[in-house]
């Protein structure tokens, strides 16, 4: 794959079969550009691919269980694994109901998948996030680029709120605001785009959105109201709210 300049946020990229992407200009312990899924354009035989520049923020996608959230966010983290050795990337996942990131526990570049009960680990990594981004902030020096992954975060800010774990809230918030220039990359799933995930969005620019249950979602998302979907979306097809490229 050869992109036709720096892939910026969600970005479609021209096709070459058999060549790498290229190794771009990145601030230290960033990570490059991440394959997530390919631009559904009939038209073209050689589909392009979609690509998340994680430098550019944090990426939702959005979508009814089944629709392929989990699946867009397992294509991060398998794309920067690919890419990247256990030195140069670890990954962190906040796992949903349904248990499906937990195959990311056998990786080696993997510190940690919780689960949705393990009130304990879940603390105790939230507060290795906030210890990192407050040792990078304070200019301690580069470590290795980290990929956070959360499967379902309005059930993960909803109990976080029911605890009244206003710190573990915060942490989310920075991660999602300040994260990408300090090398901390976020990526979450949500079934809709209300809820308690609101302090998330505002720093995420780069939304995917594959079959939603209620229409006014797509509006809320920012996807323009010309393209309307009107019929439910086949599983792991949606819209990058960037640029509105239809992908699969």
């Amino acid at each position: 794959y050869t992109p036709t300049a720096r892939p910026a946020g969600l970005s479609v990229t021209v096709t070459v079969s058999g060549t790498p992407l290229p190794v771009l200009p990145r601030p230290v312990g960033a990570l490059g550009p991440l394959v997530i899924g390919r631009a559904d354009r009939p038209s073209v035989p050689d589909q392009p691919v979609l690509a998340w520049d994680p430098v550019t923020g944090p990426l939702a996608v959005v979508g009814i269980a089944g629709s392929g959230v989990t699946s867009t966010l397992r294509a991060a983290a398998w794309s920067a694994a690919s890419a990247y050795s256990p030195d140069e990337l670890h990954v962190y996942a906040f796992e949903g109901a349904r248990g499906s990131l937990a195959g990311l526990e056998a990786w080696t570049h993997t510190g940690a998948v919780v689960g949705p009960g393990d009130d304990d680990r879940r603390r105790r990594l939230l507060h290795l996030i906030d210890r990192e981004l407050r040792r990078r902030r304070a200019d301690a020096g580069p470590g290795p680029s980290i990929l956070v992954l959360v499967d379902d975060a309005n059930a993960l800010m909803a109990d976080l709120d029911a605890e009244r774990h206003g710190a573990g809230v915060e942490t989310l918030r920075r991660l999602a605001s300040d994260g990408a220039a300090l090398g901390l990359h976020l990526g979450f799933g949500v079934d809709r785009a209300s809820g308690t995930t609101a302090a998330l969005w505002r720093g995420t620019p780069n939304r995917i959105v594959l079959t939603v249950a209620d229409p006014a979602d797509r509006l809320a998302l920012g996807l323009p109201s010309s393209r309307p979907r009107t019929r439910p979306a086949a599983p792991g097809r949606g819209t990058s709210v960037t640029g509105a490229v239809d992908l699969q």
